[in-house]
Parts: structure tokens; C-alpha cells; sequence
């Protein structure tokens, strides 16, 4: 009988060691769960910034986008604009004639004067280059 006492005594004391080492298991596994519920409400807290910050990330893409064309069409035209410069200086044909002065003048037409002719965008252009 005395063996029997002493197995239900180690059973009992194994049994209560089994429930220490549950018990310790519960409470860090509550503390955790606390944890994570911080974890939720923080979330949920700042959810609303993180929005903002998308939203405001989504407009700053779109403007830059807008100054990426803007920056795309301002190189274009000075591309245009070095290309017209460059017909103005060396494009075009010399033309050299008389011109009128439009008035009741005796000595009319005066001249000879030397012009280059260019065209730009369909237009010519007639630019003085001094007496001929």
C-alpha cells in the first residue's frame, strides 16, 4: 500500500509539474495575445496616415508625370528652335534686288540689296543682309 501512496504522489507531483508548465505556457501566450492586440490597435490607428501617404504618393506620380510631358515638349521645341536659328544663318537662298520705297521718289527702285529667303513652317521669310 505504501507503493501505491508513493506512485499517486509522483503522479500528483508530475501531474501538478504538468499544470505549473501549462499555467506558465497560458500567461505568456495572454501577454502575447496583448501584444498583438497593441499591435491591432496601433494599426489601426495610424491606417488612416498610411492612406494620406498613399494618397499623397499617387498625386506626386501624377505631377511628375505632368512635368516629365511639360520637360519632354520644352526640349522639342528648343530642338525647333535651334533648327529654325540654324536655317536663319545658313538655310534659304540669297536673293539680290531693287526695291521700291513705296513714295513718289525719283531715284526709285534703290538697291542693290542682298536678302535670304528661307521658309519656316510654310511662311518665307525675307531677311535683309545689307546692300548687295
Amino acid at each position: 500500500m505504501k507503493e501505491v501512496g508513493k506512485k499517486i504522489k509522483e503522479f500528483c507531483d508530475w501531474l501538478n509539474s504538468i499544470l505549473s508548465e501549462a499555467d506558465k505556457l497560458y500567461s505568456q501566450e495572454k501577454e502575447s495575445l496583448k501584444g498583438s492586440q497593441k499591435a491591432l490597435q496601433f494599426l489601426s490607428e495610424i491606417s488612416p496616415y498610411i492612406r494620406e501617404l498613399e494618397t499623397l504618393i499617387q498625386d506626386f506620380k501624377t505631377m511628375l508625370s505632368g512635368y516629365q510631358r511639360i520637360h519632354e515638349r520644352a526640349v522639342k521645341e528648343e530642338e525647333r528652335a535651334k533648327k529654325i536659328q540654324w536655317r536663319l544663318k545658313y538655310g534659304g537662298c540669297t536673293v539680290i534686288k531693287f526695291v521700291p520705297c513705296g513714295k513718289n521718289c525719283r531715284g526709285c527702285p534703290h538697291g542693290p540689296y542682298r536678302y535670304r529667303v528661307v521658309k519656316i513652317g510654310g511662311k518665307q521669310h525675307w531677311i535683309y543682309e545689307g546692300k548687295a
